[in-house]
């Protein structure tokens, strides 16, 4: 027994009691009352102040009882894809492995469920409560979910069995986690949140693991071919190859056009698996024939053992044209960075033949000779000016380049300290093509700096203007998005020079923050011109930001080439990408080359096979361009985007595109256990790795956690708190008060 008093202090709260009985119980003052009533009316008083006593110290029985507390086990069951692999005992499957399993042990998990509450789940791309009859586990008929987010699953379980006492998570998977957004959680996650939770996971493997030997794979990946191909030369296209349980196999890789068996086969190899788990890159070259949209399919036959085959083959389309751009690059002796970048961009690859004149500031003869001869002799589509003086070379080359413009051909002129104004180009024939205003008062002299009227200093930063063709030109950004965010990633420029102003045909497309313009483009004839007044966005390559400086010069040089995607006739198409997934947006171009009076009033209809409604094309500020959208058919397989001009019922021009779509399956792609994972995950939240033959042990173990549940419990009863007491007391009190007025007392 304890007791509680109400100050805090069983004596204080004693003496209170002792003189609340010295003050009342012993002062009756009646001379003549008998003794018998004198001891009734005491007894009455004792009494209750015996119940007040009681009510001041608050005494409790307290006593121990023991108490079980309910429990529960939760089962996550893998029905995803590749649970149907079949690299189990007797050639069965993980599927079937794992149902064979609880059929197996359904006597001691019936057991188990008489201790505590066992809840099963199935997991893929979605979480499932699985329903048990007459004691067996209604598992799902097949495993048929396209993804195992495992992770995600077992953050959804915590969430789901909130305030329950959880003993344990059993998970009984392949271990490989394989899920896109947003059920794409990190394994990290997971196991973070359970060790704060004190929950162990105990993982059942199923499979045989990358490495082991007893499971056969062959895996084709990773294809990457050019964006683009030109007849009779030669193309080499890489892929990624990972054969697993193949040690010393011979593996011929064939690279056909249109597929295996359907077209021809244009190349071939022989890789060797060294080891159980061996990964290599495969390259292949071919020569292209005929122009066209050519399908390449790179294909391993199927090797005996194997059990997945839809993974041996990895298509793509190469857009293959009868001829490429032919560049002029004219930059001064010695060369700048900017220079050196530049010529490795453009020369990779076979769409572009580069010839380069390096040009003495001095005036060289043989060089300018050199540069006479190139003009007269071969027909450029594309000119590149750096850094060169406009008075070192003849007017009657000026004149020429000039000519080729106006004819179609294309013309860059890159930023420098000898280039536009102070390079004396207001005074050259290029004056009037060049798309910025120039005075011969900004004419530097080859042995003073940069003079800072003529020149802006760094560090610049440059962004897209909000014309229609910077947004064309660079509206998108190396994963597909905005490009905005990139351009605000990108390293700073060391300067630039400084322009005037454009002229009114000019069209900025790239700009300081304050709006002093950078790039600048305008139409001569039927050619192209830009301007660009940087001459280091070599600084980006070496910024970690090397994709977007390449994309930034072919995007360039390609628009004023007037043949964006490698000229196919008036009409083509340009299409970002010729391999999809179902059913995303795809952004396209359509181009032409028709003569002004053919493409007054020109209508343009797209379609694409496999949808029903046609595709609607928008008229870009750019002249002779259309952009378009449209969603990627939900059926994997070839389609192609047909393009027709018309003029009222007149068909001018068709055009097409071919592109693919593929329906990845990530389940099968790479089906190998990940028992690794699976270790990391049962250590991490002390758990453990069962293997399958050790399943009933884990069981058992299990039944054992029940002991957990069991306490022992202080069980206070208190005494004081009852309403008997009061009742006794207001009765005490009333047969007091009414004997001392019988007894003449009151």
């Amino acid at each position: 027994m304890t007791v509680e008093p109400v100050t805090g202090n069983t004596w204080i709260a004693l003496g209170l009691v002792i003189l609340l009985l010295w003050g009342v119980i012993l002062p009756i003052k009646a001379v003549k009352l008998p003794w018998q009533r004198r001891l009734i009316l005491k007894g009455l008083r004792g009494c209750l102040f015996a119940i007040v006593v009681i009510l001041l110290l608050r005494p409790s029985l307290v006593f121990l009882k023991p108490e079980r507390f309910a429990g529960s086990v939760i089962f996550l069951v893998d029905a995803s894809r590749s649970m149907q692999v079949a690299d189990g005992p007797a050639g069965a499957t993980r599927y079937e492995t794992l149902s064979k399993l609880f059929h197996t042990n359904r006597r001691f998990i019936d057991d188990l469920t008489k201790q505590l509450t066992v809840r099963s789940y199935s997991f893929g791309q979605e979480l499932q409560l699985l329903r048990t009859v007459d004691g067996q586990l209604q598992l799902p008929p097949e495993p048929l979910e396209p993804e195992s987010a495992l992770s995600w699953a077992l953050q959804e379980i915590a969430f789901r069995e909130a305030g329950q006492r959880l003993l344990a998570v059993v998970v009984l998977t392949d271990g490989a986690q394989r899920a896109a957004p947003p059920r794409d959680t990190p394994v990290q996650v997971a196991i973070s949140q359970y060790q704060r939770l004190g929950i162990p996971i105990y993982a059942v493997p199923f499979g045989e693991p990358r490495g082991a030997g007893r499971f056969c794979d062959v895996v084709v990946d990773n294809l990457l071919v050019p964006s683009a191909a030109v007849v009779d030369n030669e193309v080499e296209v890489s892929v990624s190859v990972l054969v697993e349980g193949l040690p010393g196999r011979k593996l011929p890789v064939e690279l056909w056009a249109e597929g295996p068996g359907q077209g021809e086969l244009l190349s071939s190899t022989q890789l060797i698996a060294s080891s159980v788990s061996h990964q290599e890159t495969i390259r292949l070259s071919f020569t292209p024939k005929v122009a066209g949209e050519l399908k390449l399919v790179v294909h391993i036959p199927p090797q005996p053992g194997e059990t997945i085959l839809q993974n041996n083959t990895r298509a793509a389309v190469l857009p293959v044209t009868r001829g490429g751009l032919r560049l002029l690059l004219v930059e001064s002796f010695p060369p700048r960075p900017e220079f050196a970048f530049l010529r490795r961009v453009l020369t990779r690859g076979d769409l572009w033949e580069l010839d380069v004149i390096l040009l003495d500031a001095r005036g060289i003869p043989h060089q300018l000779k050199e540069l006479h001869r190139q003009l007269s002799t071969r027909d450029y589509q594309v000119f590149l000016l750096g850094n060169v003086p406009a008075w070192i070379v003849d007017q009657a080359d000026w004149q020429l380049i000039v000519k080729k413009v106006l004819d179609g051909a294309g013309l860059i002129m890159i930023g420098g300290a000898w280039s536009f104004g102070p390079g004396g180009y207001a005074d050259s024939p290029l004056a009037d093509i060049l798309p910025v205003r120039m005075s011969h008062l900004e004419i530097q002299r080859i042995d003073e700096p940069p003079r800072a009227d003529v020149h802006l200093s760094g560090p610049l930063y440059l962004v897209p203007a909000s014309a229609g063709l910077a947004e064309l030109l660079f509206g998108q950004g190396e994963s597909g998005g905005s490009s905005r965010d990139i351009w605000s990633k990108l390293p700073p420029l060391e300067g630039s020079n400084k322009f005037e102003g454009v002229k009114p045909a000019a069209q900025v497309l790239v700009q300081t923050p304050a709006g002093q313009p950078i790039v600048a483009y305008q139409p001569a004839g039927k050619g192209r011109v830009m301007a660009i007044g940087v001459d280091s966005t070599w600084r980006w390559a070496l910024g970690g930001y090397k994709e977007f400086f390449e994309r930034f010069w072919r995007q360039l040089i390609s628009f004023v080439a007037n043949k964006e995607a490698l000229r196919r006739g008036p009409l083509w198409i340009e299409l970002p990408k010729r391999l999809m997934a179902p059913g995303i947006e795809v952004d396209f171009l359509v181009y032409h080359e028709l003569p002004e009076e053919e493409a007054e009033n020109l209508q343009l209809l797209a379609e694409v096979a496999g949808l029903e409604s046609s595709v609607a094309l928008e008229a870009q500020p750019a002249q002779n361009v259309w952009r378009g959208s449209f969603s990627a058919p939900q059926a994997a397989g070839d389609y192609w985007i047909k393009v027709q001009a018309r003029r009222g019922e007149t068909i001018v021009e068709t055009a097409q595109a071919r592109f693919l779509v593929e329906e990845r399956d990530i389940e099968l792609e790479n089906p190998a256990a990940d028992w690794t994972m699976l270790q990391h995950l049962a250590v991490a939240t002390e758990g453990e790795v069962i293997r399958v033959d050790d399943f009933a042990r884990l069981i058992r173990q299990l039944q054992e956690k029940t002991q957990e549940l069991e306490a022992t419990l202080e069980v206070r009863m208190p005494l004081w708190d009852r309403w008997p007491w009061l009742v006794a007391a207001i009765l005490l009190a009333v047969s007091e008060w009414y004997l001392r007025r019988r007894w003449g007392l009151v």
